[in-house]
């Protein structure tokens, strides 16, 4: 009896997962669908919304490549700043954020007790928050409308829950493996570097994928007015705006949605082994 219990246990929690999954999944299935829809059908009656296109096409995406619409520049041009600002925030945000969760974590210095509850402090804030004195500190410093004003806020917006990941994973690490490595005279750049990255690689993936998620979504084109500077947001925004006004550009609206929402969806879906592992044994338990 308790076999046979078991057994329509793990069916009802089978299906109940399986029903999640499903509506997490539907909005993706219709947006790539829908991509791939020609105009006309998308201006279609109401009941047609979920049927798959009858006559599918790449127009969308070829109009979205090579057709301004009005804006300034064409698509590549606003794809390649984000793919670059992306990578560098990514690459840049893991690179600082490392160390300083290494020295939060394992290090025992003056004011790490301090740091550590303003570390935490910092996860109340977001960018919205921060955003006039981002503002301020970057044209004191003359970098408003240049690249580095869009790399270096969304280091600082990803880099504190970033910090926080990889120093709640870093505590988790045995002491005596670090003395060990005191004792024979290792630094603590070594340490980091031969013993901790090594160790970390889950928290630094799944913070590699906030960082990017942060960077591609949310972009800073507010610290910007230069149109070569300008990233897909903003692009998104526009042609949104101008749905309203021409019905034709509903479909590079629908190709662009997906291009923007398939990016970070494939590097979830090659580290997701690390991005679950870090949600159940590291900090965000």
């Amino acid at each position: 009896m308790s076999r046979i219990l078991r057994i329509i246990y793990n069916v009802i929690i089978f299906l109940i997962l399986s029903a999640t999954a499903l509506v997490f999944l539907f909005p993706i299935f219709i947006s790539i669908m829908r991509s791939f829809t020609p105009l006309t059908e998308l201006h279609g009656a109401p009941e047609t919304f979920f049927r798959m296109p009858a006559s599918p096409t790449a127009r969308n995406y070829a109009d979205l490549l090579f057709t301004d619409f009005e804006l300034p520049l064409l698509f590549p041009r606003y794809f390649l700043n984000s793919v670059l600002v992306t990578a560098l925030v990514v690459v840049l945000q893991l690179w600082i954020a490392t160390p300083a969760a290494y020295a939060l974590a394992k290090v025992d210095f003056p004011g790490a007790g301090f740091l550590n509850r303003l570390l935490e402090a910092g996860l109340l804030f977001g960018g919205a928050v921060l955003f006039v004195n981002q503002y301020v500190v970057l044209n004191r410093l003359r970098l408003i409308n240049t690249f580095p004003a869009l790399i270096l806020p969304l280091i600082v917006t990803a880099g504190v829950p970033g910090v926080f990941l990889m120093r709640q994973f870093i505590k988790q690490l045995p002491d005596d493996m670090i003395e060990a490595a005191r004792l024979s005279g290792a630094s603590h750049a070594r340490i980091c570097r031969d013993l901790i990255i090594p160790n970390i690689k889950p928290a630094r993936i799944t913070a590699g994928i906030f960082a990017l998620t942060s960077a591609w979504y949310t972009g800073t084109n507010n610290f910007v007015y230069s149109e070569e500077l300008k990233m897909l947001p903003s692009v998104m925004t526009r042609i949104n705006a101008a749905v309203g006004v021409n019905s034709a550009v509903a479909g590079v609206a629908v190709a662009l949605a997906t291009v923007m929402m398939l990016f970070p969806l494939a590097a979830f879906l090659i580290y997701q082994k690390s991005v679950i592992n870090i949600m159940a044994y590291g900090g965000l338990k």
